[in-house]
């Protein structure tokens, strides 16, 4: 039998985009790529405007509720596509 996570069609998404360099910005544009979405298509599905939209991944604008609408929308977390920094996640040990 096969473990669960190989079981589960996102895991390996999952892996790739929390190993992959770069930013939130090409995180983003991999998972639009995948689900055939442009960012205006993306804005209207979260229910935020283009601009909202692009401060927010280009990290101008921390909302944690558009971020989530986000990774929902693309069906990944928030931490596949804004890994937390290595400071932070020594702050949380």
């Amino acid at each position: 039998m096969q473990p669960a996570n190989q079981l589960n069609p996102d895991a390996p998404l999952r892996s790739i985009l929390r190993s992959m360099p770069g930013s939130p910005t090409d995180r983003i544009g991999l998972l639009c790529s995948l689900a055939g979405l442009d960012r205006t298509s993306l804005a209207a599905a979260v229910g935020v405007h283009y601009v909202t939209l692009s401060r927010v991944v280009n990290g101008h604008t921390d909302d944690p509720g558009v971020r989530a609408r986000i990774a929902d929308r693309l069906g990944v977390t928030v931490e596949d596509i804004w890994p937390p920094s290595p400071a932070a996640a020594g702050a949380r040990a």
